[in-house]
Order: C-alpha cells, then structure tokens, then sequence
C-alpha cells in the first residue's frame, strides 16, 4: 500500500488558502486546491506553436521558476508579468527568435498582453518541461502541454 501523506512546510500562500477555505480538512482543501489550479492551468494554456513554445522554455532556462511571483519582490524575485521582458531580452542579447525560427519580440508582447492567469499557465508548463528534461525534447513539450493525469504511469512518480 503506497502511503501517500507528505510533509511540508505551509508557507504564507498555503496559510492563507487554507484559512479561506477553513482549516478543518487541510488535505481535502490542498487537493482541492491543486485539482482547480491544473483546471485552470489547462484552460489558460496559451495555443502557442512548437516552436514558440521551445523559445519560452529556452529563455526560461536558468530562472528559478518556484520563485516567479505574483509581483517582483523586494529581493529581486520575477514576476509572471516579467516572462515576456526574459524572451524579449533572449531574443536580443541571444537571438532567441533566430534560433527557433520565430518572431521573439512578437511573441514577448504577446505574452505580455495576456491575462495573469495565461503567464501562470506558461510558467507551469515551463516548470513542467524542465523536470521531464531527461526526455527528449518533443516528448518533454508533448506531456508538459498535458494535464499531468493523461501522463504515463512512470512519468508521474
């Protein structure tokens, strides 16, 4: 039988959502939580391109994606809205759009111009693609552009 409890820490975020929701079932809220966070993760994917797809996985290579905030922080922590200012800056510094074959400053304003829920969207399938990095890199965007229930059994664990 596979125990499934975890421990973690309950920093201010999770405080906070299980106060909203009252802390009388905290796992139920969690999984509560997380099954309407890959809803909306799923119904705010932008439809971008392969190829677009491969240049904002490229241009956040290197950020620390668990760091990405809601605003940027006193710390210098990125925001969501600051994905778009990261692919325009590859795409200049780089040449990010020359090599995936893309307008890069096209897709940054893009980007810039969705809602917060949509750059979430992006950062989670940006943190996705880099954990199932040891794929190759279609079948890296393939599951990471997928609600991760559809995934293979042995690329869940």
């Amino acid at each position: 039988m596979t125990d499934n409890r975890l421990r973690i820490n309950a920093g201010a975020p999770v405080q906070a959502a299980l106060r909203a929701g009252g802390n009388e079932y905290p796992s139920a809220r969690l999984n509560a939580i997380a099954e309407r966070y890959l809803a909306i993760v799923e119904e705010q994917r932008p439809p971008l391109s392969r190829a677009e797809w491969m240049a904002v996985f490229d241009a956040l290579n290197g950020v620390a994606l668990d760091d990405i905030r809601a605003e940027s922080d006193s710390r210098g922590m990125p925001s969501w809205a600051g994905i778009a200012i990261e692919i325009a800056d590859a795409d200049r510094l780089n040449g990010l759009g020359r090599k995936w074959g893309i307008d890069a400053q096209a897709l940054a304003r893009r980007i810039h111009d969705m809602p917060e829920a949509a750059r979430i969207a992006i950062v989670e399938t940006a943190q996705r693609f880099w954990a199932l990095s040891h794929l190759r890199d279609g079948a890296a965007l393939d599951l990471a552009t997928a609600h991760p229930a559809t995934w293979p059994a042995d690329e869940r664990e």
